[in-house]
């Protein structure tokens, strides 16, 4: 933790404004929650600050100089208001260091917990994020190193079925993940500490967590996507719920992962696409009821990297039939929600959405699918509002077009 020293209580001084939020004498990463004035803001000394909002209440945060944050105490006279200054040395009011808070951690949060609704998470009872969507993540923000409570409360359920835990004391200077995975009948929290980039440049690095509730314990293989899915080497045997692998080092390449039960038997192979993110370290999350099991990633700004189902070895007589459309899951969803189909042939593969007065209100463009089974678009519908839709799927094939419709609920 950094905090201010000031030498008067400036709720007392008429010159100075409390912050919207209020005066909190700490900052994080993303803003100073501190003080507004009123002022000529065409003055040259003010240079370097940013107006939020623009009426009366507004208030202004100054920005960093030189990577260094510089306020003093000392009253500036500009035209007819005097402010809380900024100083190019910082010296009136230094920020350092509060020893009794012992410094600072980073922590991501990964909503992995099979939930049709967003989440509100916060810290020790203060709100944090609001509406994390199912397999989505936030970035690393600042927390105070030592113990803490986290709250993950599913939107529109009651309080009472959220989920709470107190967290492992997180140490100053190091990263971690908090994922909350699993159901709202078996679920938890999982604390481990990461890495924010790879120990090897020119690899990705990654760690596989088992988030899926009622799924059994799994084996993990790593196949070479280019030589018929020969084994390349054992990731995990018998890897259980709410357990975890080591740090692992893949090629920045595709990365196809095949998941086995007890009995060596065949679940899926997921083929991830990692090109390009040598360098990076990355969460893997075993993920969704073992009915309809997914393997995606977390980068450490909280973008996801999806993943889609691959067969080993593709005969013709191992080929769907037909074009089928088996719906979309979860249903009702917000935002998101995953369309699964069957390709006879392979295909380009375009997805209409149209509400209920048959308006077209969104497209996803078409997009290549090898012919199989269990194919799989996911679909953000952030932009729209709730309510019933229709969405027609169209694959175009080098012998036949086909047409499948569908009805999907989005409830925010």
């Amino acid at each position: 933790f950094w905090k201010v020293e000031f030498k008067e209580a400036l709720d007392q001084n008429p010159h100075i404004r409390i912050a919207a939020g209020g005066l909190v004498n700490v900052f994080d990463d993303s803003r100073l929650r501190m003080v507004q004035w009123d002022c000529d803001w065409s003055n040259p000394r003010l240079a370097g600050t940013q107006i939020v909002g623009m009426d009366e209440d507004s208030f202004a945060e100054n920005g960093y100089v030189n990577g260094v944050l510089n306020l003093t105490q000392e009253s500036v006279d500009v035209g007819t208001c005097a402010i809380l200054g900024v100083a190019a040395n910082g010296l009136e009011n230094p920020i350092h260091r509060d020893e009794i808070t012992g410094g600072l951690a980073e922590v991501q949060f990964i909503h992995n917990a099979v939930i049709p609704v967003p989440v509100d998470v916060s810290l020790d009872g203060a709100p944090l994020v609001s509406g994390l969507t199912f397999q989505n993540a936030t970035g690393y923000t600042m927390v105070s190193a030592g113990s803490h409570e986290v709250r993950f409360q599913p939107l529109g359920v009651p309080a009472e079925q959220g989920i709470t835990v107190e967290l492992p004391t997180l140490q100053a200077d190091k990263s971690y993940a908090v994922i909350a995975h699993g159901t709202l009948v078996s679920n938890a929290v999982k604390t481990i500490e990461t890495r924010k980039t790879s120990t090897a440049s020119n690899m990705v690095e990654a760690i596989l967590v088992h988030g899926s509730g009622d799924a059994p314990a799994v084996n993990v293989n790593l196949l070479d996507p280019y030589s018929n899915n020969d084994l390349e080497r054992i990731v995990a045997r018998q890897l259980a719920f709410d357990q975890t692998t080591k740090y692992l080092q893949f090629d920045p390449d595709f990365v196809n992962l095949q998941v086995t039960g007890a009995d060596n038997m065949e679940i899926a192979v997921f083929q991830l696409d990692l090109s390009g993110r040598q360098g990076e370290a990355v969460i893997l999350n075993l993920s969704n009821l073992a009915a309809a099991l997914e393997v995606y990633g977390v980068d450490v700004n909280g973008d996801r990297v999806s993943s889609f189902v691959v067969t080993d070895v593709i005969d013709t007589e191992e080929l769907p039939t037909e074009f089928t459309l088996h719906g979309n899951y979860p249903n009702p969803f917000n935002p998101s929600t995953r369309i699964q189909f069957d390709l006879p042939e392979t295909a380009q593969v375009s997805l209409q959405i149209v509400d209920m007065l048959g308006r077209e209100v969104m497209t996803l463009p078409a997009k290549e699918f090898e012919a199989g089974s269990n194919r799989s678009i996911e679909l953000n519908a952030v932009n729209l509002a709730s309510g019933t839709y229709l969405y027609r799927m169209i694959a175009t094939g080098a012998e036949s077009r086909y047409v499948k419709t569908g009805r999907m609920t989005l409830v925010k």
